[in-house]
């Protein structure tokens, strides 16, 4: 039995770029205006090398830590790839995030692919490059639930920080709710005036063939928490990067600290609204330094250096994801049982 095809993408308008770039180039250029280069280029001279080796390294477990969160959420849905495949995947995707609109835009490049390699379970393929984002956004508002209430007390002098922090994870908890609704709400036994209803909602055939796929993980529990599991340490490795970095710049920064700052800046760089992430990273960095009191205002250049350092991280490993790209030959197809 085959899935119904999934939708044409929509192709992005020159305009939407145009407008992500100037985006990065108005943060970037508030956040330098008052900068003062020298001290910026004696930040980044005098970075101590070992706590830069260490965010390097670890970026490279990171990738490898996400690229067996995708293979198990692949293998929930019956689509058996090998790991090498998927975490080549993982390594183009993170090239082209590097200078697409957006984080998330090296899913769409994991996700042409994908649909490449799987010819009968192309919704399931599409399902799961969505919940591999989704599911990292969740357990991300996860972990700052948790560390959120011991550090709440240093935001009291702005609460509009506050806000955002608890609006984060009120979407947490939209996510959740809604998450068990889809999975426990009995759709057979809905009305038929809305099952009529709904043959006539366009791509219901595609949307119900997400939906099956999405049943899938509680026909899987142990892949699906050990999924979990993975994730969870994909994201610390994430914020032992974020404490190397800081560190390297000699910043007063504890790692507690750093597990909020870094999770802000991945939540804000993953909106698809500047080009790359460029500037809502460093603008994150800046802002969330200032409001710990670790610098004395926006203009200190640590925060911009600390988006720089984490940029250079990125090069590095999409450096080697670039050249997996230039010598990737898609030729692996995916072995996938008929769907039940």
């Amino acid at each position: 039995m085959q899935e119904s095809p999934p939708p044409e993408p929509k192709k992005t308008s020159g305009l939407t770029t145009l407008l992500k770039i100037i985006v990065s180039v108005a943060v970037l250029y508030y956040l330098c205006h008052a900068l003062n280069w020298s001290e910026l280029v004696d930040r980044l001279l005098h970075v101590k090398l070992l706590w830069f080796c260490i965010a390097v390294g670890t970026f490279g477990f990171v990738l490898l830590t996400t690229a067996i969160r995708f293979w198990l959420l692949l293998q929930v849905q019956g689509i058996s790839l090998s790991f090498i495949y998927s975490w080549k995947l993982g390594m183009i995707g993170n090239f082209f995030s590097l200078f697409l609109p957006g984080s998330v835009s090296g899913d769409f490049v994991k996700l042409f692919y994908l649909l490449k390699a799987t010819a009968t379970r192309k919704a399931r393929a599409t399902l799961v490059v969505g919940l591999d984002r989704i599911l990292g956004l969740v357990v991300l508002l996860i972990i700052m639930a948790v560390i959120f209430p011991f550090q709440i007390h240093k935001f009291e002098t702005n609460p509009e920080v506050k806000d955002t922090a608890w609006g984060l994870l009120g979407l947490l908890f939209v996510a959740l709710g809604g998450g068990l609704a889809i999975a426990f709400l009995p759709l057979k036994k809905l009305p038929q005036s809305i099952k009529e209803l709904w043959h006539h909602v366009p791509k219901h055939h595609f949307i119900e063939s997400l939906y099956v796929g999405y049943l899938e993980h509680l026909r899987h529990p142990g892949l699906t928490f050990f999924t979990v599991i993975v994730s969870f340490l994909a994201h610390l490795g994430n914020f032992i990067i974020g404490y190397a970095l800081a560190r390297s710049l000699s910043l007063n920064v504890s790692f507690l600290e750093m597990v909020i700052i870094m999770s802000m800046v991945m939540n804000i760089t993953s909106i698809p609204i500047s080009f790359g992430g460029h500037g809502l990273r460093e603008g994150t960095f800046a802002i969330f330094f200032h409001l710990y009191g670790i610098t004395q205002s926006l203009s200190d250049p640590s925060g911009i250096a600390c988006g720089l350092l984490l940029l250079m991280v990125n090069v590095v490993w999409g450096i080697v994801g670039g050249f997996i790209y230039l010598t990737f030959r898609h030729t692996e197809k995916a072995v996938t049982p008929d769907l039940p």
